[in-house]
């Protein structure tokens, strides 16, 4: 378990508020040192309210890299108020 949280990929569950903050998530992952590899839409939650994607990420940054678990990451993210469920796909 300890290899894999100290991956440099790792994918994501990510519930948005809106549709629009899609883009607002992604310039902040990369100001964070993320690689943004592959977003999926997932239909099932179309009429929710709630926008719904599967995420790959690449960790860039060689700071994150060397300090931080893909669980410290996502808490970080999790902080953003537009962000309403994340959680990392295992």
């Amino acid at each position: 378990m300890y290899l894999k949280n100290r991956s440099n990929h790792f994918e994501i569950h990510l519930e948005l508020k809106n549709i629009e903050y899609l883009r607002d998530f992604v310039t902040v992952s990369r100001r964070l040192g993320l690689r943004i590899d592959d977003i999926e839409s997932n239909p099932a939650y179309v009429g929710s309210g709630l926008s719904v994607y599967t995420i790959t990420v690449t960790i860039c940054s060689s700071e994150l890299k060397k300090y931080k678990t893909h669980h410290e990451i996502i808490e970080a993210l999790k902080s953003l108020d537009y962000i309403y469920h994340l959680e990392e796909l295992r």
